[in-house]
C-alpha cells in the first residue's frame, strides 16, 4: 500500500513481517526524500508494459516504473515527486517552538528540471484565515538548464496578509537556512565549478555544496554554511551569508564553468 500526500509526497511502508524492503509502482519521476537520490526502475520496462503504464501529467506522458525501496526497521520510505517544491521546518518539543525554527526549501525537478510549489503561512489559530485574508502565500519555483550547467530557484511573496515578523508567538522572523535542488546530472557537472548569486549578491563558494553521488545541489546560510566551511579546509576566509527572511523575495541563480 502507498499513501500520497497532496500529490507531492509518497509513503511506501513495509507491511510484511521480517522484510526490510518493499516494491511499488511509481508514476513519473521520484526522489528519496532524505538523500535526494532519484528513484530508478528495478528493470527496464517491457515495451507493452511501458505503453500501458503511462499517464498524462501536465502536457506530457509520464512512464510508470517498478522499483524496490529499502525500509529497514525504524524507518518508513518517503519519496518526493518530481515537479514539486516543498517547504520544511526543524521539529521542536512544542508546536509554538516549532513555528520559529528555520525553513528549508526542497526543489525536486521533473524530467525537464522544473518544479513548483506554494507555502501557506498564518498564525495557526485563526479559524477563517482564508476568508479574512489573514495569511501570506509564497510561490516556489525552479528551472534547470542542460542537466544543471545553469539554473535558478525562487521564492516570491504573492500575498502579505499575515506577517510572522510581528507575531508574538514567534520569537524571531522566519528565516531560510537551506535550499536543496534535486535531479541534476552528475556527469554534466563533472570537472566544473559552480558559482551563484542571491538577489544579485555573490554566494561564498563554501556555501555551495554539490553531491555528485546523489545529484543534489545545496545552498547554505548562516550556521549551516559555517559548519560546512569548518569541514572544508580549502574554503576562503569569508563569512557565510545571513539567513534571509522567508517573507522577502529570494532569487538564486547559478552557473558553472570548467575548473
Amino acid at each position: 500500500p502507498c499513501n500520497v500526500f497532496f500529490t507531492a509526497l509518497l509513503v511506501t511502508p513495509v507491511m510484511a513481517a521480517g522484510w526490510d524492503n518493499v516494491s511499488g509502482l511509481f508514476l513519473g519521476k521520484w526522489y528519496d526524500f532524505d538523500t535526494g537520490a532519484a528513484l530508478h526502475p528495478l528493470l527496464p520496462p517491457k515495451p507493452l508494459f511501458q505503453s500501458l503504464a503511462t499517464d498524462v501529467v501536465g502536457d506530457s506522458l509520464q512512464p510508470m516504473i517498478k522499483a524496490i525501496v529499502a525500509g529497514p526497521l525504524g524507518s518508513c520510505p518517503l519519496h518526493i515527486r518530481g515537479g514539486h517544491a516543498v517547504p520544511l521546518q526543524h521539529p521542536a518539543l512544542t508546536s509554538r517552538a516549532g513555528r520559529s525554527t528555520p525553513f528549508s526549501f526542497l526543489f525536486a525537478g521533473d524530467h525537464a528540471g522544473a518544479s513548483e510549489g506554494q507555502v501557506f503561512l498564518d498564525d495557526g489559530e485563526a479559524v477563517h484565515s482564508v476568508e479574512l485574508e489573514f495569511y501570506s502565500l509564497l510561490k516556489l519555483s525552479s528551472a534547470v538548464a542542460h542537466g544543471g550547467l545553469s539554473g535558478n530557484v525562487s521564492s516570491l511573496v504573492l500575498k502579505r496578509g499575515y506577517d510572522p515578523n510581528v507575531d508574538p508567538l514567534i520569537n524571531d522572523s522566519l528565516k531560510l537556512e537551506e535550499v536543496v535542488i534535486m535531479g541534476l546530472e552528475a556527469h554534466v557537472l563533472q570537472g566544473r565549478s559552480i558559482s551563484a548569486v542571491i538577489n544579485g549578491q555573490p554566494f561564498p563558494q563554501f556555501s555551495i555544496q554539490f553531491d555528485p553521488f546523489m545529484s543534489t545541489l545545496r545552498f547554505l546560510f548562516g550556521e549551516k554554511a559555517r559548519d560546512h566551511k569548518e569541514n572544508d579546509e580549502s574554503s576562503a576566509e569569508s563569512a557565510p551569508l545571513p539567513l534571509p527572511s522567508v517573507m522577502s523575495d529570494i532569487i538564486i541563480k547559478w552557473t558553472s564553468a570548467p575548473v
